[in-house]
């Protein structure tokens, strides 16, 4: 983390030093009055920044690397001060991208101490963002210098899409034609028998093969083919000329919305899914 120290009032060397060229010119118990008074303020507040500048850190925390549209983003935010003197402001800029993210906040810390907080954020819109870097700007209580720290770390975000709910429908049934290939294992059957095996204590009567069972003087059932474990292809198109509306009312909102979906009942059908854009 970059740290530097800024002076604020830069008028005040100079007062100091007219004052102390005119106590050599003309001695006095007012420009001594006034060097002590000066010097003694920015000797204080110049050591109060050279430690406030060393003692500070800061650190955030964001619970997961994803989130949906729809989800409430949680990050941590840990500052901590070990002087033993408070930090009595301390100003939070935050430099993130995710939309509706404001992590800006203005805080204090006290002496030797540590401060937690945390900001919720509701996400909106899909997409990869940045969460951080972070400004933090602090100084004395007078105001003469001010303290900047400059944190580049930052993480990133993907918003992935919303999934609905799609009407039951079916795709590449074992009476259609495609690339299906039979599951072995698949929970539905077909009416293709695949082989035959020795019969076990559970297996119904009606799966007995009488030809093999003459063959070998022992009972055979009958196995199936499952479905025709067919790939699924989906083909999204977001070329921007293909496009109409803005927003949630776009027509490249509601394809990659749609898309989304397709894909995750895919895959909670055990299908093979590929999505070419």
């Amino acid at each position: 983390m970059k740290t530097t120290v800024r002076l604020n009032a830069k008028i005040l060397p100079l007062i100091a030093f007219l004052a102390l060229v005119m106590q050599i010119i003309d001695p006095s118990r007012v420009w001594v009055i006034l060097l002590i008074c000066l010097g003694g303020i920015w000797l204080i507040c110049w050591w109060w920044a050279r430690k406030m500048a060393k003692a500070l850190r800061f650190e955030r925390e964001m619970r997961f690397g994803w989130a949906q549209v729809g989800d409430r983003l949680e990050e941590r935010f840990t500052l901590t001060n070990d002087f033993s003197l408070p930090a009595t402001w301390v100003a939070v800029h935050d430099h993130s991208t995710l939309p509706d993210h404001n992590a800006s906040v203005a805080t204090g810390v006290d002496g030797s101490s540590t401060s937690q907080w945390r900001i919720l954020t509701q996400c909106t819109r899909r997409g990869v963002y940045r969460l951080g870097g972070t400004t933090l700007e602090t100084g004395d209580p007078f105001g003469i210098y001010t303290i900047t720290f400059e944190d580049p770390a930052s993480s990133t975000l993907a918003v992935m899409p919303p999934v609905l709910s799609l009407p039951k429908f079916q795709i590449l049934s074992s009476s259609g034609a495609g690339e299906g290939k039979p599951r072995r294992y698949s929970l539905q059957e077909t009416i293709n028998v695949s082989q035959t095996r020795q019969m076990l204590p559970n297996d119904p009567m009606r799966l007995i093969d009488w030809k093999t069972t003459a063959r070998h003087g022992d009972f055979y059932v009958r196995q199936f083919e499952g479905a025709p474990a067919g790939d699924w292809w989906i083909l999204l198109d977001l070329h921007k000329d293909s496009q109409i509306g803005e927003g949630w009312d776009s027509t490249e909102e509601h394809a990659v919305i749609l898309a989304s979906s397709l894909v995750a009942q895919g895959l909670h059908e055990d299908h093979p899914v590929g999505l070419s854009i």
